[in-house]
């Protein structure tokens, strides 16, 4: 079970669990996205002052649990099932070609002045 979660998964079963989350969340009613908890959280902080961010903001703290949620597992995932020699291999691989297309980038804008 272990060897099955820590493996990368296929990319159709992230798509087909985010469609299926949205689709249930539209049929009961419910908004979702970080967006959603900006707005949330501004109504926790306004305190009805605005009247954009008047509304009961109690219905929709299960939003933030989603939203510390992704946090903590973003912290566990990159601590837990990465390797940083690969990443930072990646990262100057990536880095290298950004500098290569700028510097073409620029020899071809000197070019056509």
């Amino acid at each position: 079970m272990w060897e099955f979660l820590i493996n990368p998964w296929p990319w159709w079963f992230s798509g087909a669990a985010i469609s299926v989350t949205m689709f249930a969340l539209i049929l009961f009613g419910r908004s979702f996205g970080f967006s959603s908890n900006l707005r949330t959280l501004c109504a926790i902080a306004s305190r009805r002052r605005v009247k954009f961010f008047d509304f009961d903001w109690k219905k929709e703290v299960w939003n933030l649990i989603f939203l510390v949620g992704a946090i903590i597992g973003g912290y566990l995932a990159s601590t837990t099932t990465s390797c940083p020699a690969r990443v930072r291999e990646v990262a100057s691989d990536l880095g290298s070609a950004r500098s290569r297309s700028v510097q073409s980038l620029s020899r071809s804008a000197v070019g056509r002045l």
